[in-house]
């Protein structure tokens, strides 16, 4: 789905790592469909391709635009951009293959950092009891003779690598 987001005109100071805030909904006349766009996934389902059909539509130079794909994080952990160079998205720009009669024309290039993706605890839990007598420790400043948390990973912990686990507002861990 494109949708053009604002239609002030940009000067090239744009913060490339802040995005836009989202404009999922808008004017019927701003949403493009089905009939306005076709857009293709390949073989590796790595590449989209995003087509305009609609010669009513174009996407014009100096102003903002949204798209929106829907994606699903990969299955396996992926490093921020500075560990990985590989992880970035990559936005290329042609021009359409009528107008040279050939080939379409590259038009620009774009490369953004990606993001980091984690996997997640498969299990994760937090029990404020005694294990024997099952009574819940709630009363504010009492001391909680043994918190009992269990967590199972996805994968093995190696030398080096840290478990985190961050309290919430004014609970205190004791030594």
């Amino acid at each position: 789905m494109w949708a053009m987001v604002k239609t002030w005109v940009s000067f090239g100071n744009a913060d490339l790592n802040v995005p836009p805030d989202p404009n999922f909904i808008g004017p019927p006349s701003l949403i493009w469909g089905d009939a306005d766009v076709l857009c293709s996934i390949d073989a590796t389902q790595r590449t989209l391709t995003a087509t305009v059909l609609a010669s009513e539509r174009e996407i014009t130079a100096n102003r903002d635009y949204q798209l929106t794909i829907f994606v699903k994080n990969p299955t396996l952990t992926i490093p921020p951009v500075e560990e990985s160079p590989t992880n970035v998205w990559q936005l290329d720009t042609f021009d359409s293959p009528s107008s040279s009669g050939v080939l379409p024309i590259f038009r620009d290039s774009i490369t953004l950092k990606g993001y980091p993706v984690y996997n997640k605890a498969r299990q994760w839990v937090v029990r404020n009891q005694d294990p024997v007598t099952g009574v819940s420790y709630r009363n504010g400043l009492s001391a909680i003779p043994g918190l009992f948390i269990q967590l199972q990973l996805p994968t093995k912990l190696i030398s080096g690598d840290i478990v985190l686990i961050q309290a919430p507002a004014g609970f205190l861990f004791n030594d």
